[in-house]
């Protein structure tokens, strides 16, 4: 009987360390903060095209951490026509469900690109940056959100379609620490986000968008 208990408590511990490894092996790493919080700072980029993909690298600089540290984010967004993708400031540096500080500010260096799955043509870029918070919901692209203080529009015509991967079928947001990216992106703008006292990210644009025929990524 003894030997029978101490086999039964010999497999209840290898079951739970099995699972306890399990847990951490599929656990978010430090580089996983695509997650959207309910409370934080956040922006959505508005694809306001209704035939084509927008896609745009960002390389969100040395964005001022909670712990005191500053880290370089590499934001990867494929928005579908008609759609929007959205990231979260607070997320990136550790706030959790915290806005970010007021006067925090954020350089932005921004390369856009237009795609589908013909590749045929030109195409005029027109997105747009929302900042928001919990206190704000993320508009119906046909209301008048264009107007408001905390949004910025990037728009430039006659850009050349390139081809949309096949891997990428739906609007997704891709957040890591190393820069693993790139494409030929033609349109390239530098801003800044610059968060108000409600936390909202507001956006100061370094001058106009540039078009590149050959572009060095991030």
């Amino acid at each position: 009987m003894k030997n029978n208990v101490i086999i039964i408590a010999i497999i209840i511990i290898a079951v739970i360390v099995i699972g306890a490894a399990a847990f951490l092996m599929t656990s978010p790493t430090a580089d996983n903060k695509a997650q959207i919080t309910a409370n934080g700072s956040k922006v959505t980029v508005i694809n306001n095209n209704q035939d084509v993909w927008a896609h745009w690298n960002l390389e969100v600089q040395n964005l001022p951490q909670k712990n005191g540290t500053q880290q370089t984010f590499y934001v990867q967004l494929w928005v579908k026509p008609g759609e929007n993708a959205t990231f979260d400031l607070s997320n990136m540096a550790g706030y959790g469900e915290e806005t970010l500080p007021q006067d925090t500010n954020i350089t932005v260096l921004g390369y856009g690109g237009l795609y589908n799955q013909t590749a045929i043509g030109q195409g005029d870029f027109n997105t747009t940056f929302l900042g928001w918070t919990t206190n704000q919901t993320i508009p119906d692209p046909t209301s008048v959100y264009k107007t408001a203080v905390n949004s910025y529009d990037v728009n430039s015509t006659s850009l050349a379609i390139g081809t949309l991967p096949e891997n990428i079928t739906d609007t997704m947001v891709i957040i890591e620490t190393t820069n693993n990216i790139g494409s030929n992106d033609q349109l390239f703008q530098q801003f800044y986000i610059i968060i108000d006292e409600n936390g909202v990210p507001h956006f100061n644009p370094a001058g106009v968008p540039t078009l590149c025929e050959v572009m060095a990524q991030l």
